[in-house]
C-alpha cells in the first residue's frame, strides 16, 4: 500500500490498485451531523458509481462503495465473487470465529440453514401471530394517549417489535433493558471499546441460553433452534450461537429503527398523516414508499477473486460496503427518489437487501409497521413533533432517530 498524497490531505494506506479519482473525499455519511445523511447518499449519484472510502477505524483496509440499484443487486446476487463471509465481525471482537447463521455464510452452506429457518418466518406463520402483535400496539398506546404526547422511540418504536420479538424467542420480558443496553452498544456505539463490550453482553447472555435451553428447550424459536438438526445430525453449540446471535441482533433493532424514521415523517409531513387517516388502505403502500425512502441498513461483501464491477478493477480480498440507502434513492430507478410517494409503483426497493440473503424477517418486520401505523391513526389525534423542530438522523450501523417527540390534540 502507498500513502497517496492529494491537494487536500495525505490518505494513508490506500492499496495501490485504488485510482485516485475514485477515492471518495467527501464528508462520510455518518461523520457529517449538519447534514441529512440521507441527502448525502442521494448525492453519491451525481459521483461515480464506484468509489473507494479511506481507511478508517472500522475498515482498516479501506472499503469500496457503490450507489446504484443495478450494481447492488448484481453484487448481492453472485456470492461467488461476493462473500458474506466475516461481513459483521461480531465474533471476531471477542477473538473468536464462530459465523453468525445464515448471515455470515454462503451458498451452499447457506442454503441448508436459511431452508431450516424459512418457516419460522413465512407468511403463514406471521399471519398466526397478527391478534398478538396489534394487541400489544393498542396497549402501548392507550398506555401514551391520554398525556398529549410521549417521546415515541422509548415509549413505542423501541418495546413494541422488541417485546413482539422477545415473545417470539422466549426471552424474559424482564431482560428488556439489559438487552437494548447491548444492542446501543454493539450497533450504534462510536468506539471500539463499546462496541466489543456490547459483543460481549450478547454472548455471555445467548451462552447461558444456549445451556438453559439444552436442559429445557421450550416450546419457542430458542427452543425451535435449540432442537433442530442440519444434515441429520442436532446442532452444536457454535451453530446454536450463531442463529441466536443474528435472532437477537435483528430482532432488537431494524424495526425500532425504520418506526421512529416512519413516524417523523408522519409528524413532519401533516398532508401524508392526513391522507392515511382518510384512506387506509393506503398504508401498505405508503409502508412501502418508508421502506425505500428511510432504508436503514448497510452490508458488507468481500471479493472472492479479481473481478470488475462498472468498470473499475477489483481485487481478491477488497472490502465492498454496500448501502440499502443509496439504491433506494437511485434517479434511475426511482422519479424525484427524495420525495415521497406514497403510492409509488412500481417501488422495487431494496430494504431488505436482495438475492440469497434477502430478509428472513420480512414478513414480520411490514406486519409490525403496517399495524404501527394502523393503531396510531386510529387511537390518536393528528400528531406532529413537540415544538415543531428538525429531527436529526443519526448515521451508523443503522440509520435512526434516537428522539422523536411527540405531541398531539
Amino acid at each position: 500500500m502507498d500513502n497517496a498524497t492529494t491537494d487536500a490531505a495525505p490518505i494513508i494506506g490506500l492499496p495501490d490498485h485504488v485510482p485516485m479519482a475514485l477515492v471518495r473525499r467527501a464528508p462520510s455519511p455518518g461523520f457529517a451531523p449538519e447534514t441529512c445523511p440521507y441527502q448525502q447518499y442521494a448525492a453519491m449519484h451525481d459521483e461515480p458509481r464506484v468509489q473507494f472510502m479511506p481507511p478508517d477505524f472500522m475498515r482498516p483496509n479501506g472499503s469500496w462503495t457503490i450507489s446504484r440499484g443495478e450494481d447492488v443487486r448484481y453484487v448481492l446476487q453472485h456470492p461467488e465473487l461476493f462473500s458474506s463471509q466475516g461481513i459483521a465481525g461480531f465474533s471476531m471482537f471477542l477473538g473468536q470465529s464462530w459465523p453468525l447463521i445464515p448471515l455470515e455464510l454462503d451458498p451452499p452452506e447457506h442454503t441448508k440453514y436459511r431452508t431450516l429457518l424459512n418457516g419460522i418466518f413465512s407468511p403463514a406463520k406471521i399471519k398466526a401471530l397478527e391478534e398478538g402483535v396489534r394487541a400489544r400496539a393498542v396497549s402501548l398506546i392507550d398506555a401514551v394517549v391520554a398525556q398529549g404526547g410521549c417521546e415515541f422511540v422509548d415509549a413505542f418504536a423501541k418495546p413494541f417489535p422488541v417485546s413482539i420479538f422477545m415473545q417470539i424467542m422466549g426471552l424474559p420480558d424482564g431482560d428488556f433493558n439489559l438487552l437494548v443496553k447491548y444492542e446501543q452498544l454493539l450497533l450504534h456505539s462510536e468506539t471500539m471499546e463499546q462496541r466489543v463490550e456490547g459483543a460481549r453482553g450478547f454472548y455471555d447472555y445467548l451462552l447461558d441460553l444456549i445451556a438453559k435451553r439444552r436442559a429445557d428447550p421450550g416450546d419457542d424459536l430458542a427452543g425451535f433452534v435449540i432442537q433442530s438438526e442440519i444434515d441429520g445430525r442436532p446442532l452444536n453449540d457454535e451453530e446454536v450461537m450463531g442463529i441466536y446471535y443474528l435472532l437477537v441482533v435483528a430482532g432488537l433493532d431494524t424495526v425500532a429503527a425504520s418506526l421512529g424514521l416512519h413516524f417523523a415523517h408522519l409528524a413532519t409531513h401533516p398532508e401524508d398523516q392526513a391522507r392515511l387517516r382518510a384512506n387506509p388502505d393506503l398504508i401498505r403502500d405508503a409502508v412501502e414508499e418508508f421502506l425505500r425512502r428511510y432504508a436503514i441498513v448497510s452490508t458488507t461483501r468481500f471479493a472472492t477473486q479479481d473481478t470488475e464491477l462498472a468498470g473499475v478493477a477489483i481485487k481478491k480480498g477488497d472490502r465492498l460496503t454496500i448501502s440499502t440507502m443509496a439504491p433506494s434513492l437511485d434517479p434511475a430507478e426511482f422519479a424525484n427518489p427524495l420525495d415521497v410517494d406514497i403510492e409509488r409503483s412500481p417501488n422495487r426497493h431494496v430494504a431488505f437487501s436482495f438475492g440469497p440473503h434477502r430478509c428472513i424477517g420480512s414478513h414480520l418486520a411490514r406486519r409490525e409497521m403496517i399495524v404501527a401505523i394502523e393503531e396510531w391513526l386510529k387511537r390518536v389525534p393528528p400528531f406532529r413533533v413537540e415544538g415543531d423542530v428538525e429531527v436529526p438522523v443519526k448515521a451508523g450501523g443503522l440509520m435512526c432517530v434516537e428522539r422523536l417527540p411527540l405531541v398531539w390534540g
